[in-house]
């Protein structure tokens, strides 16, 4: 029966044209042919602004398209385009590649119904085929005979392909089904992923070679188009995506506003400016100095290549002091922060809805509840690099996540480059890059190849970097500066000694009552020296051991109030006493709230989160997140690092919660206790939003 079905379904061949069935885009072969090639030149220079914003995406592709078109064909009859169009088909039948048009032929003599789909205009990409060939390309607006420069229809591109796909199949067969057909798709690059995820059979030919198309599988061609596709911001997620990048340039506008006049102004001590009038939480304000005044200042050894990422933002902002004659280190770390929290939220969005398979209305609440946690609002905000830490651990969730769904391998190349991107910027974050590797990669992990190229030489190298680092960066620094703090103290040494010598002599030559006041006023005068001993701060806790690492340890703070009013508390819910106080100037380290509402919040969150944890707990992803966490709660709660303030890492772990609960939503059935959870999930994610954002605007203002 199934092979009778087999055969009894209709064939389709679907094909891009430009750069699919031609060699080149004829867009721009038609215009020089109709125009001219001086003002094919004159046109694309006048435009050209244009176009680079299309390039990087920033100005969509159909309405540059249309700009274009309208320059040159505005007010055309259009029986005089139409005579151009078959004139261009005659004369540029070379454009056509005999391997593509073979398989055309091919398929028709299999009885199959042919359609060419095109973002070109379909009036010059007709004339290329006979009449048993349908051609659905982008249709120009004619009005009284004449082209009004307008796209009548759709750019055909993308989804909108499909689209014109299926209305054709439709208007042809009044009881169109899917199902009911063979669809074997050909196409060339982005605009046709959708049409070729859309066929049984979708093959990506490869420039490099023609006659060897590439399986669909491996949607993407090269490295920049794989690129724009995981970067361009879908039609799905572009009103909710805006939205949030709304809310967050909001909050940066906060930072600037409360910092302008004091970090503004062009200084020769950039590092005590901001150490001195920055307050925000625990936050540091290195990034501020290092993009003000380029230097190695994070610890080499948490945030290797931190430094290195910031050397262009650096350069960027020395170009604005120029032109502007103030400090614009602000407006370029804002930037940045705002990009990465953009994307951490597209990020977060699809590992929801792609990996996790969840609901579009769930899948966009999630994501906002994970944007309405305290310290997640906070980090977007500073110029630290906690937001750039999640916007990449999302990226590398999300990958891995996909792979997994698709039962594929995490490569040796795109192992390394995660984590160098991950380690780069805090080096624990590499540690979780491995663990993505092996849930991925499962015992695959293990062979040699893959553990000594993949795993243990990025490592070493990213150690010994962190030593060369140290030695030619940081440590050069280090002896200036304390060369300089010894010559200040010996300055000070030969002043006390001369002034001593000074106070002898007047005591030996005072002869007379008033020599002898002068002589004990001097002596009184003199400063008592005193050994400074360098203490530990109290507030971090006592150690486990000394060294590099060990001295950031803490086994004396207490854990239970650490783990309630600081992991799961002021991480998701600001405290109101104490609001945004550094710990290390004013505030406590444990801080309580002063309503019981806050605590119900933060148990419902804590519930939702470990109820979702057992919903999850046959997914490979979910174990793969949750050994981030357990990585996370071993630093921070094991072996006290941070615990003090523990909340400034909230964006390294925090995902882990919406992620656990989508797993909640889709294992419940029942319609009635499924509406309870999505109220009480959007009410308090509204409550957070609310909340949170009240008490920040309190404290930045």
């Amino acid at each position: 029966m199934d092979g009778k079905m087999d055969i009894e379904r209709k064939k389709i061949f679907l094909s891009d044209f430009d750069g699919t069935l031609t060699t080149s885009d004829t867009l721009l072969e038609f215009i020089r042919f109709a125009c001219g090639t001086g003002m094919f030149l004159l046109g694309f220079l006048l435009h050209s602004p244009l176009l680079v914003l299309m390039k990087l995406r920033l100005y969509p592709n159909w309405k540059a398209k249309q700009r274009v078109f309208s320059f040159y064909f505005k007010g055309m009859p259009l029986s005089r385009f139409d005579e151009l169009c078959r004139a261009f088909a005659e004369k540029k039948r070379t454009l056509l590649r005999a391997d593509m048009m073979e398989r055309l032929r091919q398929a028709q003599a299999e009885g199959a119904r042919a359609l060419v789909v095109s973002a070109s205009i379909d009036n010059w990409v007709r004339p290329f085929f006979d009449e048993q060939v349908t051609v659905l390309g982008t249709q120009i607006e004619v009005v009284d005979g004449v082209l009004t420069g307008r796209f009548m229809t759709s750019n055909c591109y993308g989804e909108e392909k499909v689209r014109r796909v299926e209305a054709a199949l439709a208007e042809h067969d009044a009881t169109f089904h899917r199902e009911e057909y063979d669809i074997t798709a050909y196409g060339d690059s982005r605009g046709d992923r959708e049409m070729l995820a859309y066929a049984d059979e979708g093959f990506l030919i490869s420039s490099s070679s023609p006659l060897a198309p590439c399986p669909s599988s491996l949607l993407g061609g090269n490295t920049r188009e794989r690129l724009c596709a995981l970067f361009s911001v879908r039609r799905e997620e572009r009103w909710i995506a805006w939205a949030a990048l709304a809310f967050f340039i909001m909050l940066n506008v906060l930072t600037i506003c409360r910092y302008y006049d004091v970090f503004t102004p062009l200084s020769n001590d950039y590092w005590n400016l901001f150490v001195k009038w920055f307050s925000i939480s625990g936050f540091d304000p290195i990034t501020y100095y290092v993009v003000s005044d380029w230097e190695a200042r994070y610890n080499v050894y948490r945030h290797p290549l931190l430094a290195f990422m910031m050397y262009l933002p650096y350069v960027v902002n020395r170009g604005l002091m120029w032109l502007t004659g103030i400090n614009c280190v602000q407006f370029v770390v804002a930037a940045m922060l705002v990009a990465a929290a953009f994307y951490a939220f597209v990020f977060m969005y699809r590992i929801l809805r792609e990996v996790i398979e969840l609901e579009r209305s769930d899948a966009t609440w999630l994501s906002v509840m994970l944007f309405s946690f305290a310290f997640v609002m906070v980090s977007l905000m500073v110029p630290d690099h906690f937001i750039l830490s999640m916007f990449l651990l999302l990226l590398t969730l999300y990958v891995s996540g996909r792979l997994i769904k698709e039962r594929r391998r995490l490569s040796m190349g795109k192992t390394i480059l995660l984590f160098v991107l991950t380690a780069g910027i805090s080096l624990n974050n590499g540690l979780k890059t491995f663990l993505a590797g092996l849930f991925v990669n499962g015992r695959t992990f293990f062979r040699p190849q893959y553990l000594l190229g993949a795993v243990l030489l990025p490592a070493l190298l990213m150690w010994g970097f962190c030593r060369w680092e140290y030695t030619n960066f940081v440590l050069p620094h280090e002896q200036a500066r304390h060369a300089a703090k010894r010559a200040q103290k010996e300055k000070k040494a030969k002043e006390e000694k001369e002034r001593m010598a000074k106070l002898q002599e007047v005591k030996v030559q005072a002869n007379s009552p008033e020599g002898e006041k002068h002589a004990v006023q001097s002596e009184t005068k003199s400063p008592v020296v005193k050994k400074k001993v360098k203490k530990r701060d109290p507030r971090l806790g006592e150690p486990m051991g000394e060294g590099e690492f060990l001295r950031w340890t803490d086994k004396s703070t207490p854990r239970w109030d650490s783990v309630v009013e600081n992991l799961f508390g002021e991480s998701l819910q600001l405290h109101p006493d104490h609001l945004l106080k550094d710990e290390f100037r004013s505030r406590p380290i444990i801080v309580y709230y002063r309503w019981s509402f806050n605590y119900i919040v933060e148990c419902l969150l804590v519930l939702l989160f470990v109820v979702g944890l057992w919903c999850g707990r046959h997914s490979r992803f979910l174990w793969m997140v949750c050994s981030w966490f357990a990585l996370d709660m071993l630093l921070h709660v094991g072996l006290g690092f941070g615990l003090n303030e523990v909340y400034i890492m909230t964006t390294h772990w925090v995902f882990i919660m919406p992620i656990a609960m989508a797993y909640l939503f889709k294992q419940v059935k029942d319609r009635y206790m499924l509406s309870i959870i999505r109220w009480v999930t959007r009410l308090t994610v509204l409550f957070l939003i609310i909340y949170n954002t009240v008490h920040i605007f309190q404290y930045m203002t």
